[in-house]
């Protein structure tokens, strides 16, 4: 059975995680916020013609780090050759 004591530290550890649920929510939505904008501001300067070249130079930058990030993990873990 429950008692008094025991339900106190109970309704205080759900209190607490309650408390963190909406901290961490608070964070992600003031995350998201920012990555909205900041995706905004690349589609803003895309579609007006600004800059074009600056966002094909850097998304291709970026998709070049991944694929040789990508080929060095694969030649690394490859048992067989």
């Amino acid at each position: 059975m429950i008692d008094d004591r025991n339900l106190g530290r109970l309704e205080g550890r759900f209190e607490q995680f309650e408390k963190n649920c909406a901290d961490r929510d608070r964070r992600l939505d003031t995350r998201l916020a920012k990555l909205e904008q900041n995706v905004q501001a690349i589609l803003d300067a895309a579609n007006m013609g600004k800059g074009a070249w600056w966002l094909v130079l850097k998304v291709g930058a970026i998709g070049s780090a991944f694929a040789a990030a990508f080929w060095w993990l694969v030649d690394k873990l490859t048992i067989i050759r």
